[in-house]
This record gives structure tokens, C-alpha cells and sequence, in this order.
């Protein structure tokens, strides 16, 4: 099953996602990632798709099948993400990033739908739901409130989806903070404005009916590490019931 951990940038979403694998494991769950080497205990899993920091052209090439899968079994919302992509107002370079990132997610999402991962817990970091956060908002876009509905009504879901939130103000100290900002990123009165339209997206779909019964909402602000951690185990567990696995 695909559990997938999202929310806006500096939120905590590496860190939640590695607690929850640990915690996982020490239940007894057998558990893969789409995140890192280490955290990725499914053999076979690719290194090309588990590790997000070494993805390159040999991801592309590995994912470009299952994408296309993917994008013929969902094609309004292949048709609705490529329209965001490229009547964007990113530059040249950043649209081609984005389709790189799409066909990506799609990918790696088509290849964890297979049967043989259905008893695993698959934790995906930033899976295709975040793509939402990758094409609708940009330092200087905001989502309209007609995007993010027909987002909705037309992502393919993982089995179990956790969204992180936080003030905008924790959001910005955090990235400040990491360094590691978004290369749409070009200097440090953008992060604001970009955390902002993050905080706006996550909102309105944390608070729309078209979200699917399998999700949790965290607020990192009101709710303490353990009790996140345990809710995201519960939801899991639900979820694994609600399938017969």
C-alpha cells in the first residue's frame, strides 16, 4: 500500500516520514520508501526511484513506461496537470524541471500500484498528491480555489495520504533555517510569499469534501510528535483493515 506524507516546504515531512518508518518497523510492518537508501528496506524498490536526492535521466528513462500508464488510465488529470505546466508563468527552464517531476511522481506511483506492494507499506516523501504543490502555487502564483477542486476530482490517490501543516511564520523560520530552498526560489523575500501560497493550497484541500476518507491532517503547531506518529499508525492500520491486508 502507498502511504504518502505531503504538505508545504518546512514542515517537517523528512523527519515525520522517518519516525513513522521506525515506528512501523518496530510494530512489525514490513516497510519501503520513496525517499532514501537507507530508509528504504524493499529490495525491490530501485535505487533509481527510492533515492529522491540521486534521481536523474536513468529515473526518467525507468519511469517513463509506468508514467505513461498512468497518464492513459487518468487522462484529465494528465490533460489538467500539463495545461498548469505549461501556461505557467515559471521560466522555461522551471517548466522543464516540472514535467521532469511529473513524469516522475506518475511513475513511481504507477510502479508501487503493483500487486506485489500491496501488503507492504510503501512511505513515499513528496509522492504524486504533492505535485499540487509543484504546479499550482510558484513563489508568485497562488492556486485558485477551481484549480485545487479540479486537482482533486482528478489526482489518483494513495492508499493512505497524511498532510503536515504549520503557520506560515514557523514555515518560513524553517526554511530559513534549513538553507535548502526551492530553486523557484530567487531570493529570501520570495520564501514568504511562497509559504504563504503552500499554507493557502494545504488549507483548502485539508478542508475540502473531495479529500479522500484515508487522509490525516496534521497540525504540527497543536499536536505533539508522539501523538502525530501514533495517529499516522492508526490511520495506516485502518486503512490495511479497510483493504483485507
Amino acid at each position: 500500500m502507498i502511504v504518502e506524507v505531503t504538505g508545504p516546504s518546512g514542515v517537517g515531512k523528512t523527519t515525520y516520514l522517518l519516525n513513522l518508518l521506525t515506528r512501523l518497523e518496530d510494530a512489525g510492518y514490513e516497510t519501503g520508501a520513496i525517499h532514501s537508501v537507507a530508509a528504504n528496506k524493499q529490495k525491490s524498490i530501485p535505487t533509481t526511484f527510492a533515492d529522491l536526492d540521486g534521481q536523474n535521466v536513468q529515473t526518467d528513462l525507468a519511469a517513463l513506461p509506468w508514467s505513461i500508464s498512468i497518464c492513459v488510465k487518468n487522462p484529465r488529470f494528465f490533460f489538467f496537470a500539463m495545461k498548469q505546466i505549461l501556461f505557467s508563468k515559471s521560466q522555461i527552464n522551471e517548466k522543464i524541471a516540472l514535467l521532469r517531476s511529473f513524469a516522475r511522481k506518475t511513475g513511481v506511483y504507477g510502479f508501487l500500484s503493483q500487486r506485489k506492494f500491496r501488503n507492504q507499506i510503501i512511505c513515499v516523501d513528496e509522492g504524486l498528491f504533492h505535485s499540487a504543490h509543484n504546479f499550482l502555487i510558484s513563489p508568485t502564483e497562488r492556486a485558485t480555489k477551481d484549480q485545487i477542486a479540479t486537482f482533486l476530482r482528478f489526482c489518483p490517490r494513495p492508499d493512505a495520504l497524511i498532510i503536515l501543516t504549520d503557520r506560515v511564520d514557523q514555515l518560513v523560520t524553517n526554511q530559513l533555517a534549513r538553507g535548502d530552498l526551492s530553486p523557484r526560489i530567487r531570493n529570501r523575500q520570495q520564501v514568504a510569499t511562497f509559504a504563504e501560497n503552500a499554507w493557502f493550497l494545504f488549507s483548502e484541500i485539508s478542508g475540502s469534501p473531495e479529500l479522500m476518507h484515508a487522509a490525516l491532517i496534521l497540525n504540527a503547531a497543536q499536536t505533539e510528535p508522539d501523538m502525530a506518529l501514533q495517529k499516522g499508525q492508526n490511520l495506516i492500520t485502518e486503512v490495511r483493515e479497510s483493504l483485507d491486508l
